[in-house]
């Protein structure tokens, strides 16, 4: 009880210096929300399906790892230089700083600004933009995730190509070795 009569006391005491500093305090809070930039950041979600050629085969974990393999391919290609060159030029992004720094570090800048992550559980992964205008902060954001869709077509489509050359040589060889066996099962016939 005395102990609450001390604060009581103490606060009756100083309540001055408690309501400049609360002022002093909300102003440069106010000031300061209304000086620093605001910065935006838009996510989109992909799912990536996985191609299984026998599903029997394929444990869990495998999967997993082929997911984030993918992902890494994926995400080397989007974020390359050119790739990146073509959404900044297309969304014209860091105008000042291109009059002052040379592409490759505006692109540095760009990198900085996105970010790619897998989900813990899923073949879910998400595209973050992060700038200081909303809309088009969003619109690079569904450009990115657009990237992610094409660039991944396109590293289907190769990849269904190699599989497809690899089986035909397999084919052709298989074939080679069982015409050699035929002719070796004639010339024991005869």
């Amino acid at each position: 009880r005395q102990l609450i009569k001390k604060y009581v006391d103490l606060v009756i005491g100083r309540w001055r210096l408690i309501i400049s500093s609360l002022l002093i305090g909300i102003t440069v809070g106010l000031g300061f929300y209304f000086y620093v930039p605001k910065i935006y950041q838009s996510t989109a979600l992909l799912s990536y399906e996985q191609q299984q050629i026998n599903p029997a085969k394929m444990d869990p974990e495998q999967g997993r790892v082929r997911l984030q393999e993918s992902l890494a391919t994926l995400k080397e290609l989007v974020t390359s230089r050119n790739s990146l060159e073509k959404v900044i030029i297309q969304f014209s992004l860091y105008e000042e700083a291109r009059k002052q720094m040379p592409i490759e570090d505006v692109i540095e800048t760009m990198r900085k600004d996105i970010s790619i992550l897998p989900a813990n559980k899923g073949d879910i992964f998400s595209v973050s933009y992060q700038g200081t205008d909303p809309q088009k902060v969003t619109r690079v954001t569904n450009g990115l995730a657009s990237l992610f869709i094409e660039e991944n077509l396109k590293y289907r489509e190769e990849r269904a190509t190699e599989t497809s050359k690899y089986t035909q040589s397999e084919l052709s060889t298989s074939k080679k070795v069982l015409d050699e066996k035929e002719q070796q099962m004639r010339d024991y016939k005869l």
